[in-house]
């Protein structure tokens, strides 16, 4: 998911401010996905990176964050964390 770049993004001079465009299509995407695949029995299948969050507060909060916003979180049935030890 990290990987992904909008096609705005990529069109833009270095340094243009595009807050959020991966996010925002992200959303856009599983919106229009989520009942093709519910009623197609499909899976599908991201694979993202996790990054520090640059700041941290509170007992207990997480210190990770994942890239493309809260679609993925909010659209996804099951996500595993899987890391070496």
């Amino acid at each position: 998911v990290a990987s992904l770049v909008p096609k705005s993004v990529l069109d833009n001079e270095m340094g243009d401010a595009d807050m959020a465009m991966q996010a925002r299509l992200l959303s856009q995407a599983f919106c229009k996905l989520s009942h093709s695949l519910s009623t197609s029995q499909t899976i599908l299948i991201f694979i993202n990176q996790v990054r520090s969050k640059l700041a941290t507060f509170g007992f207990g909060a997480s210190s990770e964050v994942t890239c493309g916003g809260y679609g993925l979180q909010i659209y996804a049935s099951i996500r595993l964390n899987i890391r070496r030890i």
